[in-house]
């Protein structure tokens, strides 16, 4: 058997493309995006020139712009009417300096302890903690309110306590477990009791 000694060629080696035209090709499409990219920024580019105020026109650009803000009506501010209809939450600290000062006042029954445990989205994490209140021995109540018509929330309440003592009690039994907590003081009616 005769044997070709010829020098066989590689496929790869016949049919390589020039190195210089993929390099090529490339600069140009990286060019040409970059001449697109920055012809859109100019045509967005808000026009950097601003007017020159005219010799006969005495007041300057930001006079000018700055007076029709002067015609806008004044802001009516209602809470001063709206705040002493309302109830209005008070700071424990403030809770403590009544009770040990104005005790003869909640004697009478005008004023009522609330303590609000939380206020949730959902029944369901309310009477969570309305569940771990009744393991510690603490009666809780769920209030359901709509705010604004269209926002549930449920507030998980404790009392009320008609004196500062109670209350005073149940806040130290919340602190001793660790719940957080918000003191409201209510007006009671004369009628209520």
């Amino acid at each position: 058997m005769a044997r070709d000694y010829k020098k066989k060629t590689r496929a790869s080696e016949r049919e390589s493309p020039p190195l210089f035209g993929g390099v090529l090709s490339f600069l140009s499409g990286l060019s040409i995006g970059l001449l697109a990219a920055f012809l859109v920024y100019l045509y967005y580019q808000p026009s950097a020139s601003t007017p020159v105020a005219e010799a006969g026109n005495e007041e300057p650009p930001q006079a000018q712009e700055a007076a029709p803000e002067q015609q806008l009506p004044e802001p009516v501010f209602d809470f001063y009417q709206v705040l002493p209809q309302r109830l209005v939450n008070i700071s424990e600290s403030l809770a403590e300096e009544e009770g040990q000062e104005g005790e003869k006042k909640d004697e009478e029954g005008s004023v009522a302890y609330v303590l609000q445990v939380g206020s949730f989205g959902d029944y369901k994490s309310a009477d969570q903690v309305k569940a771990r209140l009744a393991l510690m021995g603490v009666f809780a109540d769920i209030q359901r309110v709509v705010i604004n018509g269209q926002n549930i929330r449920h507030r998980v309440r404790l009392g009320p306590y008609k004196s500062a003592e109670e209350m005073k009690n149940a806040r130290e039994l919340l602190e001793a477990n660790q719940f957080d907590f918000m003191v409201l003081k209510l007006r009671l009616e004369e009628g209520a009791g």
